[in-house]
């Protein structure tokens, strides 16, 4: 079977999570929103993307991701 994503099928997912990580989930945790009320979001370099660019509103880009809404 193929694992959905792609940490668990590289083993990613059992690192141990860096302080920006830490501190991103807590922020999340309180409510923190640096992408609105996205909903959609991709990475260019891996995905065309092409029905959410077409069809809703970009809000951001945080590292090598897109956010959408």
């Amino acid at each position: 079977s193929i694992p959905q994503f792609s940490p668990v099928a590289e083993g990613t997912i059992y690192n141990t999570p860096s302080q920006e990580s830490m501190n991103a989930a807590r922020d999340a945790a309180n409510g923190v929103r640096p992408v609105g009320n996205s909903t959609y979001f991709f990475n260019p370099s891996k995905a065309a993307g092409s029905w959410i660019v077409n069809n809703k509103i970009y809000v951001a880009t945080i590292g090598n991701h897109v956010f959408y809404q």
